[in-house]
This record gives C-alpha cells, structure tokens and sequence, in this order.
C-alpha cells in the first residue's frame, strides 16, 4: 500500500515538473542540471545496452563466417577468436587484430598438418612437377615445359633438407606454404598462378609478422620488420587485406580438406625421374656475375 501511494505522489511529481517547472523557459537551467544528475545513470545502461547489441552481433557474423566450415569440430575455437578479432578491429589494434586472426589459422594448418593421409601425400609428391597444364588442368597433366618440383617451390633453395621433414614439424611459414599447394590449391597449380601463389603466402607472412609484433617473447627479424611496414602505413586498408585473405583461407580449405581419393591415389605414381632444375648461380669454371658486380669485386 505505502509502494503506491509513492508511485502516486512520484507521478504527480512528474506532471508537476513537466507542467510548471519545465514548460517555463525562465527555468531551463533547472532543467539543464536535473539532465546532469540522471545523465551518468542513464548513459551508462545505453552504453550497456549499446555493448550487449554489438557482442549479439559479433556472435551472429561469426557464426555464420563458420556456419559451414569443414572441420566442424575446430568451429567454437575459430568463432571465440573470431570474435575476438573483431572486437579489436574496433578499437583500431592492428596488432590485436592480427594475433586473434593469425591464431585461427595457426588453429587450422595445425589440425590438418596433423591428417595422415595428408601427410603421404606431401611426402610422396615432393619430386612430383609442381605445375599442371593451364590449359586442360588435371592430376595427371603436369606441365612438362617445367622440371620444378613441388619440394622446390615450397622451399626453393631449402628444398634437400626441408623436404625430408614431415609436414607436422614444418616451421609455420613452411607449413602454411604446403598446405596452401596441397589443400587450397589441391596440387594443381598453373605457372600462370604463381604470382598469385606467391602473394597469398607473402600475406600470411605479413599476419605471422604482425603477430609476433604482441606474442609474448618474441623479438621481430629484421625480415618480419619489413614484412610489417606495407600495412603499418595503412592500417584502415590492411584490416581489408587481411579480412579478405581470411575469408579466401577458409573458402579455399573447405574446397580442398580431405584431400580426394584421387589425389591420394595420384601419390602412389613414382616421380623419381623427374629432372631437377639447378639451383643457384650457373658455375663454368667460375660464378657468373652481372658486369657491374664484376667490376666491383676485381
């Protein structure tokens, strides 16, 4: 009984507030500071309320970036990181940014460098020319007008040593660079999409490298330093960069994970005859040098 004759007086309160205290322009500075004094309470619940729509709604994008991603098991990981990802993005941390997306990656290659049947494949197709034909690309159409292997454009002068490594212990630029031949472009590379090969794995070099930028007990090489500058100096487009290089990743695994059975079948070939390009400068009886340089050392 006492709760509403307060609701009655309070109400009158109100109407007498808003009738003959508020309608009166002589009394707007009343008004002014009765705003200052239920402001903060009221701020603070919109900028509550505010918070609670945007984590709604970053559960909701990252769900469906991963509604249908392959590995159905990883997906709660990479939908917190991804969260967590964009939750920096708003603050405008590249560096945040780029370990959260980085970590969803690494989540990833390291969960498929682990699938066995990968593993045979990599291994037995490392003498296996890396190219198909352009034109009628297949398994089984290597472009034979090149004799570069898979182990060498994986690893170019590293190829001897790195190639007799299994694929789960691979440094992670390494790894990346295989699963990216093996899964995302399911060996079937043309010479004509080199360049792009290449920059898809400079990209993810620039995210490893931003992400040692904040990983804890990691000095950056003179290497990953370099690696950084090119979004550095444009953060607002490198967020773009690398969303985009996020959402080829994921697209790319779920049209290449599991490998097919006919590439696990096309392993099995003996590709011990290919010839190997030489690697290096052209020795004949000497090192060959530009004419310029061959002045500067006589």
């Amino acid at each position: 009984m006492e709760q509403d004759t307060n609701r009655e007086y309070l109400k009158k309160l109100l109407e007498f507030l808003r009738d003959r205290i508020l309608a009166n322009p002589g009394n707007h500075w009343f008004a002014r500071d009765l705003y200052k004094l239920l402001a903060p309470a009221s701020d603070a619940r919109i900028s509550d309320i505010h918070e609670q729509c945007i984590e709604t709604i970053l559960a909701q994008q990252a769900s469906e970036f991963y509604k249908d991603f392959v590995i159905a098991g990883l997906r709660p990981q990479l939908i917190a990181d991804f969260i967590k990802m964009e939750h920096w993005r708003r603050r405008n941390n590249i560096y945040e940014f780029s370990l959260a997306m980085y970590q969803q990656v690494e989540c990833i290659i390291n969960h498929i460098s682990r699938n066995n049947a990968l593993c045979e494949v990599y291994h037995s197709m490392m003498e296996c020319l890396c190219y198909v034909d352009a034109y009628s690309p297949a398994l089984d159409n290597r472009y034979s007008k090149s004799d570069y292997t898979v182990a060498q454009l994986l690893f170019m002068h590293d190829a001897p040593a790195k190639s007799k490594d299994i694929l789960p212990s691979l440094w992670a630029y390494d790894k990346f660079r295989a699963i990216n031949y093996f899964v995302c472009h399911q060996t079937m590379l043309t010479n004509y999409q080199f360049n792009q090969f290449v920059e898809e794995n400079r990209i993810f070099g620039e995210l490893y490298a931003l992400r040692n930028r904040v990983h804890r007990g990691n000095d950056l090489t003179e290497r990953e330093i370099e690696r950084t500058k090119n979004i550095e100096s444009n953060p607002s487009r490198g967020f773009l960069t690398l969303t985009a290089f996020l959402a080829w990743f994921i697209d790319s695994v779920n049209k290449g994970y599991p490998v097919s059975k006919a590439l696990i079948d096309f392993s099995k070939n003996d590709f011990s005859s290919v010839k190997k390009p030489v690697l290096g400068p052209k020795v004949i009886g000497k090192i060959d040098l530009p004419e310029s340089s061959s002045k500067q050392n006589k």
